[in-house]
């Protein structure tokens, strides 16, 4: 219920409304629990990856290792630029014969 305080006794009986919905609502989250929440579940997947990082802390490192070979590479503008530059374009559909061909 929305109050609009115009006078003095309507501004006393909203905050008295206010006071009473706030007292039949007492301590409520702003936020409300998500439906997929649970607090205290983990599952298989995430214990054996947990206990994995335990067993091998050196693992995360070496992934980085493996990844900066194939992945985290410098790029060369100028040849990108050669390489998009000498591009042909494709036919929509490359077996279809063009009249002059024939």
């Amino acid at each position: 219920m929305r109050c609009q305080p115009g006078f003095l006794q309507s501004a006393i009986l909203c905050s008295q409304l206010a006071t009473r919905l706030s007292l039949l609502r007492p301590n409520r989250s702003p936020k409300a629990m998500s439906i997929f929440a649970r607090p205290h579940y983990t599952s298989e997947a995430t214990d054996f990856i947990d206990s994995l990082k335990a067993s091998r802390p050196d693992m995360e490192s070496k992934q980085r290792e493996g990844r900066n070979l194939l992945w985290d590479k410098q790029i060369d503008r100028t040849v990108q630029a050669d390489i998009q530059a000498g591009r042909v374009a494709q036919k929509p559909y490359p077996y279809q014969a063009s009249p002059t061909e024939f």
